[in-house]
């Protein structure tokens, strides 16, 4: 599956979830859980918020483990995700 396809199926859902009116974080959780499932090769994903404080916070997650790196990125000010964030890119990390 090509980038552009899983851009316009996320498109899509997002589209459908604000159509529909859907919960926050419910939207989040189907958008998370519908790009692991077209993403190849990807396990688990993460929405991370950076916030002004210079802290990152995981809004919503589809396992610990981005969680769980989002809290190690965040103790040492340092990261792959980290900086994404604050530089407005995306990130995929492998483990």
């Amino acid at each position: 599956m090509s980038n552009n396809s899983v851009v316009a199926q996320l498109t899509e859902l997002v589209a459908n979830l604000e159509r529909d009116e859907t919960e926050t974080s419910a939207g989040l959780h189907e958008l998370i859980d519908s790009g692991v499932r077209h993403v190849t090769g990807c396990q688990y994903a993460g929405i991370t918020l950076a916030e002004k404080s210079k802290a990152i916070t995981n809004v919503v997650a589809t396992h610990r483990y981005p969680m769980l790196l989002d809290a190690i990125q965040n103790q040492y000010g340092e990261g792959p995700c980290l900086e994404a964030a604050w530089q407005h890119h995306t990130m995929q990390t492998t483990i």
